[in-house]
Parts: structure tokens; sequence; C-alpha cells
């Protein structure tokens, strides 16, 4: 039988492998699709955020973020794919209401989970790249261009490194696997 931390950790790991493999399928699909122009001979993007149900606070706060990076001219779109009953739709609605870009996909009868929403965006999305997020995602300024810079340079796809906070199982367990990696994992490496 597992400990709590033991499964808290498995469960970090797969978390993290699960959403590679979901980028890493994200930039084969988007290699075959037809592009828009490029701004500035750069890159264009396509944000998909994934949502269910979210509480409130975190509908204000992905709000806040999704302003933000629409601002950014090189982002065609901002996608917001919802698998929320009716009510968690129009609490959705209402908190992303004045977002530029915007489009909201609202599956009545959703399907596939995560994976499936995914999906269902992509069929929307113009942009060069495909940027994913879930929808407690806060960005720093700078990390669209950090991205596109190593997308330019040859890399296939970028995936960040994510920062849990809040109180929430997931945030426990990211944390459990972070002080795990640091604690233990890497120091064992250094020393073979």
């Amino acid at each position: 039988m597992l400990g709590p931390v033991t499964l808290l950790i498995v469960l970090a790991n797969a978390y993290v492998a699960l959403l590679g493999l979901a980028l890493f399928i994200l930039a084969l699909v988007g290699r075959r699709r037809e592009r828009t122009a490029a701004v500035d001979g750069g890159l264009t993007v396509s944000v998909i955020v994934p949502v269910r149900d979210e509480p409130e606070d975190v509908l204000l706060r992905l709000a806040e973020t999704l302003r933000s990076i629409a601002l950014d001219a090189r982002v065609s779109e901002v996608i917001v794919v919802d698998d929320s009953g009716e009510r968690g739709f129009k609490a959705l609605k209402r908190a992303l209401a004045g977002v530029p870009k915007l489009v909201v996909v609202h599956r009545t009868s959703p399907r596939g989970f995560k994976p499936g929403a995914l999906n269902d965006a992509l069929a929307f999305s113009k942009g060069d790249v495909v940027l994913v997020l879930d929808a407690d995602t806060t960005l720093n300024s700078d990390v669209l261009g950090r991205m596109l810079s190593q997308l330019r340079s040859g890399y296939g796809y970028v995936q960040c490194k994510t920062v849990a906070e809040g109180r929430g199982l997931a945030a426990k367990a990211y944390l459990a696997f972070e002080v795990f990696r640091n604690e233990v994992l890497l120091p064992s490496t250094q020393a073979l």
C-alpha cells in the first residue's frame, strides 16, 4: 500500500508526463495546420484554456491573465473551452467579459475530458504556436517572448516550469513532488 506522500508524488509525476505528451501532440498537430501571417516575421500564438466549473476566484484570476496576454500582438486568439453546466458557463461569461480576442467554446456534451477539450479547441486555433494554460495559471510578463525565442532557436516544443499556488490537493501534491525532487533526487544524482 502506498503512503499518502508517495501517492501524491506518483500523481504529480503522472500529471507532468501527461502534460508533456499533450504538448508534444499539439506541436505535431500544429505543424500540419495552415498558418496565419506572422506578426513582424515572428510566430503567432493561439492560447487555449480548458475549464470546468471553476471557482469564482480562479475565474477572476484567469480573466486578468487572459486580458494581459491577449494584449500581445503575437496572440491571434484566446480560446476557452468550457465543460461547465449552465450556472458555471454563465459565471465564466461574466468573469471573461471584455477579454480581447476571446473565443468561448461551450461543450454541452463533453467527451474526452481535458484532452477532448484541447482537441476541440485546436479546430479554432489559427496561430503558428499553441499555448495551453490551466485555469489557475498565472504568467510572468516575459514568458511569451522567452517561449517563442526557444521555438525560433529550433526546439519543437517548450514546456514551462509551473509553480503551484493555493491550498488545494493539486498544489500540495506538486509541492511534495518539488521537495522530493530537490531534497532527494537531485542530490542523489549529483553523487553519481
